[in-house]
């Protein structure tokens, strides 16, 4: 929490909200950069950030008047303000961004029922970052389960204390431990009709605006754990004496750094490269953001 509150102190947690709504407007690029120097610190809060960036620019940019004017105010100033997007299940994960869709068994299961004034949403959704600390959920759910859930799948804004919400497990994971991740459970859970974001059946598509350069970003938190790793064994290696000097002044070890210096070098271009696509050409940026986030994760074993 106290991490939180000094991000929104420097004005991190609402860098992406755009300008008109008092946020920073910041473009894909300036995220990669920004996420790169918090994930040299720690991958973990950088995702925790991330989530932040994109459910509050999706507020921003596909809610409603009403829904900007309800929730906006309190995420702007509340400095322990975060949030949580709600999709992948027991059985659906990534599958959201390829995606599979084969028929009506496939994808996200929870469902959401139109009750009168209200939403009625039953399921569980898993591995949910932000889970268990957000103010405000965006869950993707069924909202006709006669059609691929690609066709059929809607996206509301679920308040945390919404009645029939609740958090159940928390996983106990080897890295990533200041990335919270939750199982996320939906009893009955009523909300208000009007909670509906963008249009009905259509929050795949809404999902699929959420993804532009996430590929990018996650190659970037790559990118700040390998720089991480690269500048403490710089550090050690100046510290480490061996044969009258420090272990840094002989070539195969100086020469070994400097080839992982290069690496380093080379995946920031790469990723600037798709974060720019990502801003600027839509057509190039899926092909560059595979590269990147292949590229990043693969340097940084």
């Amino acid at each position: 929490a106290g991490l939180v509150r000094r991000a929104s102190e420097l004005g991190l947690c609402t860098l992406k909200i755009p300008c008109e709504y008092g946020g920073l407007g910041a473009d894909i690029l300036t995220e990669v950069i920004v996420l790169e120097e918090i994930a040299v610190g720690d991958c973990g809060f950088a995702m925790t950030l991330a989530h932040a960036w994109r459910e509050g620019n999706l507020l921003a940019r596909w809610g409603t008047a009403a829904q900007r004017e309800r929730f906006l105010p309190e995420f702007m100033s509340d400095p322990g303000y975060l949030t949580s997007l709600a999709i992948t299940e027991s059985q659906a994960g990534s599958d959201n961004g390829l995606p599979y869709a084969a028929g009506p068994q496939a994808g996200p299961q929870t469902t959401a029922v139109a009750d009168g004034d209200w939403w009625v949403i039953n399921g569980r959704k898993r591995f949910i970052t932000n889970g268990n600390v957000a103010r405000l959920v965006v869950l993707m759910a069924r909202t006709d389960t006669s059609r691929p859930w690609t066709e059929g799948t809607s996206a509301f804004l679920v308040p945390a204390d919404s009645p029939g919400l609740r958090v159940g497990r928390t996983e106990d994971k080897f890295g990533l431990r200041l990335n919270q991740n939750v199982e996320l459970i939906f009893e009955a859970c009523r909300i208000p009709r009007d909670c509906l974001i963008g249009e009905l059946d259509h929050g795949h598509q809404l999902s699929e605006e959420s993804l532009i350069g996430s590929k990018a970003k996650e190659a970037a938190r790559a990118l700040g754990v390998a720089r991480c790793a690269y500048e403490l064994a710089r550090h050690w290696a100046g510290q480490r004496v061996q044969g009258g000097s420090a272990i840094i002044g002989h070539e195969s070890i100086a020469t070994r750094l400097a080839q992982v210096l290069q690496e380093i070098e080379l995946t920031r271009t790469l990723i600037w490269r798709a974060a720019w696509a990502a801003d600027h050409d839509p057509a190039r940026a899926r092909t560059l953001e595979d590269f990147a986030m292949i590229y990043a994760s693969e340097m940084g074993i």
